[in-house]
């Protein structure tokens, strides 16, 4: 009889669908959530392995518990270590990855891990309220390209994606560390046919269901704070254009960020509140089966995350009319040229979509 590895953890969170249970080893990223239907044959099972008595006999629900256990690497002495499911593997392509060293040493207790999310939740709070109550601010916003030096040209188009980028996953990376969520590795890679820098945490599944929120949401709240600052000094009347561009790209950072066309931070706090990790594998599965008939009928969750995704990748394909309509107006572009764009960009990704989805199985 195998005996369970040091590192087993198990944790319980409160979801919009529901309790769950989700067990796994944080070091390998190997996890599996435990079905209502076998709650009380993991805790029998769990109770069993670590009595330290032999066990006799396990009944069906247990036994395929610990066929699991045993094929995610579980136990001690086991070689093989089946990583679970990672969606962000399976949607985007991998050029780069690297594992990180964590030099960024942060001795967190109870109470500093409190004091930081409460000024998290703070922050986080007065950002949205402020892009809010400036809405009119940030729509009378109007630049002319011709009032626009090289070197401003250069800070704009090469300078700034790169310091958003990096301040984004800082965000995440600070954020983690800050809750005591180890960053294991940052990856490089395209979704789509954008590039896309992305933090993979260890056994970030295995965490509070609001610790995942707020590692999810930390690139967002930097963007809030650089657009409350940003402001600021545009209200103080420098107009400068460089920091109009600086402002109007962090928002659209955030908009970007809070749309569900890909392994987006609004997914991944999603998908955290939702309690279900591969939703959008699901919902693909689910909408193979509905059009072409394949794989295997879908259960009361298929059919909640397929409808879920379809509504969401509407909003989302709103969502780029409506930002690529705000750019416009700010650069004085011609609204038609606009409008092709975006038919053109969004009917490329309904095409991919739709090949997502006969694809999936």
């Amino acid at each position: 009889m195998y005996k369970l590895k040091d590192g087993f953890s198990c944790v319980r969170n409160k979801t919009l669908t529901g309790e769950k249970i989700i067990v796994g080893i944080k070091d390998t990223n190997s996890y599996i959530l435990i079905k209502k239907d076998y709650e009380e044959a993991f805790y029998s099972l769990v109770n069993k392995l670590t009595s330290g008595k032999e066990i006799e006999s396990l009944n069906s629900k247990e036994r395929n518990l610990y066929d699991v256990f045993i094929k995610k690497g579980f136990f001690q002495d086991e070689k093989f270590k089946a990583g679970s499911f990672n969606e962000y593997n399976f949607f985007v392509k991998k050029i780069y990855e690297k594992k990180i060293e964590n030099k960024l040493n942060i001795k967190n207790n109870d109470c500093k891990k409190k004091i930081f999310v409460m000024s998290y939740i703070c922050t986080f709070l007065i950002g949205m309220i402020f892009l809010c109550e400036n809405y009119i601010t940030f729509m009378n916003i109007r630049l002319n390209i011709k009032l626009f030096t090289a070197m401003d040209l250069i800070v704009c188009i090469f300078g700034f994606p790169v310091i958003l980028d990096i301040m984004h996953e800082f965000g995440h990376y600070f954020t983690a560390k800050m809750i005591g969520i180890q960053v294991d590795k940052v990856t490089i890679g395209f979704f789509v046919t954008w590039p896309t820098v992305f933090l993979q945490y260890k056994g970030l599944n295995l965490h509070k269901t609001w610790e995942k929120v707020c590692v999810a949401s930390g690139g967002i709240v930097i963007h809030l704070i650089n657009i409350v600052f940003g402001t600021i000094i545009y209200s103080l009347g420098i107009e400068h254009v460089v920091l109009c561009v600086w402002i109007i790209a962090n928002m659209g950072m955030v908009i970007g960020n809070l749309m569900f066309l890909g392994p987006t931070d609004g997914y991944f706090i999603l998908t955290s509140l939702l309690g279900i990790y591969n939703f959008r594998y699901i919902g693909y599965k689910t909408l193979c089966y509905c059009i072409y008939k394949k794989g295997n009928r879908p259960d009361s969750y298929g059919v909640f995350c397929g409808g879920l995704l379809t509504v969401l990748w509407c909003i989302s394909f709103a969502g780029i009319y409506l930002s690529c309509r705000y750019y416009a107006e700010v650069f004085n572009i011609r609204l038609l040229y606009v409008d092709i764009c975006s038919f053109i960009w969004t009917l490329l990704l309904i095409i991919r979509f739709i090949l997502k989805i006969r694809k999936i199985n």
